[in-house]
């Protein structure tokens, strides 16, 4: 497998760091490496047609929104799938929700940030959430309603502080490239 630049805007071919050449670099937390775990076969598609934002989920629409979604625990994405991405992204615009599910402990959270009450407000029904219970396809419409909302509200993503801080893409042109950077054996 070789890498696949996915964002047009990086044919360059060059780093970040590289394409400053010397110069200001992006702002602190601009670009952030993430990883993404998946099996060989899936892997090798996103590398030669790059991500497939509807592509069918089968563990879960997601908690956080119906996109892609990354890590940066390595470990986790390992126990993810024997093939490891390694994914750049640009999260500037990327909504900051440390915590999704609202709890500290068994004790419920209050949203204190705009995008915090955005995400509640979508998600919370009474004590649960729409995207994680429920049927499937109410979850799935609850997901894809977090995706469109805070992509209206000019945001390509989420990024959490849970479980290796759980990122969420939600369009492609956050994606500044795609490597693999570890492909467990048989």
């Amino acid at each position: 497998m070789t890498a696949r630049r996915v964002n047009p805007a990086v044919e360059s071919g060059l780093t970040h760091a590289e394409a400053s050449n010397g110069q200001q670099t992006p702002e602190y937390g601009e670009f952030q490496t993430f990883y993404h775990g998946t099996s060989q076969e899936k892997a090798e598609a996103i590398l030669r047609k790059g991500v497939d934002m509807e592509h069918k989920r089968t563990r879960d629409p997601g908690d956080v929104g119906w996109g892609f979604y990354l890590t940066t625990d390595l470990e986790r994405a390992r126990n993810c799938g024997p093939v490891v991405l390694e994914v750049v992204i640009n999260v500037k615009t990327f909504a900051r929700i440390p915590n999704p599910y609202f709890l500290a402990g068994l004790n419920s959270v209050k949203p204190t940030t705009p995008d915090e009450h955005l995400f509640h407000g979508i998600v919370m029904d009474e004590w649960k959430m729409r995207t994680v219970n429920g049927r499937w396809d109410d979850r799935v419409t609850a997901a894809k309603e977090v995706r469109d909302t805070f992509m209206a509200a000019g945001h390509l993503g989420i990024m959490t502080s849970h479980d290796g801080n759980e990122t969420v893409v939600f369009d492609l042109a956050a994606i500044q490239s795609v490597v693999v950077t570890a492909v467990r054996g048989n």
